[in-house]
């Protein structure tokens, strides 16, 4: 986990130990959040003026989008919901490298694997990694569980401190530049905060 010549942040390159979990595929689309909404379960997430938010009150284009504009016990509501849960930031790290020694998720060409450009996009449409998971690099910033910390230890199933006020992402979006998505790159936000960068990705431990 981490780099060698990256951002202090990702420094040094450490060892960690998991135990088992699945990635979902495909980062959580609209389609996904509105059934939650929909069965009461989860808050609409925030409507930003111009055409950002991937939200809208009642299904159109954007559907098949990451659900974008969501904080953090947002993303962890639609989690729960599911059955599942937002991964640690090294779960998230191992999965998003696919067993591959590449910067992105599955490339050294972050044109294969991300969207970093002007807006989002359907999920899947880009290269998936070695583990078959799709936009772990660009397209939206990921919510993990993690709060923030500059110098993650390596250990054992390692997670981030008991308190603090700033939660983890990952990723990397459309609104980045490219070295922003690499697989190393470390980012966070308060999880107050509602931006149409943001977005989700699932976690399930495996009994």
């Amino acid at each position: 986990m981490g780099s060698e010549d990256g951002y202090p942040n990702e420094l040094p390159i450490r060892t960690v130990t998991l135990s088992d979990f699945e990635m979902s595929k495909m980062e959580v689309t609209v389609r996904d959040y509105r059934a939650c909404v929909e069965a009461g379960a989860c808050s609409e997430p925030s409507t930003m003026t111009g055409d950002y938010c991937t939200w809208s009150s009642s299904p159109e284009s954007k559907e098949n989008h990451p659900i974008n504009c969501v904080d953090w016990g947002q993303a962890r509501t639609f989690a729960k919901w599911v059955g599942a849960d937002l991964p640690t930031e090294a779960e998230w790290e191992y999965a998003a490298r696919g067993g591959q020694p590449f910067e992105y998720a599955g490339s050294d060409n972050p044109n294969d694997v991300a969207w970093v450009d002007v807006k989002t996009n359907p999920v899947g449409a880009k290269q998936a990694n070695g583990y078959g998971l799709y936009d772990m690099s660009g397209n939206v910033w990921e919510w993990v569980g993690d709060r923030f910390v500059p110098d993650l230890p390596g250990g054992v199933d390692v997670n981030g401190p008991a308190s603090g006020s700033n939660r983890v992402l990952r990723g990397g979006s459309w609104s980045i530049f490219p070295q922003y998505a690499r697989v190393a790159f470390r980012n966070y936000f308060t999880p107050d905060i509602r931006d149409y960068i943001l977005g989700v990705r699932l976690l399930r431990t495996v009994p």
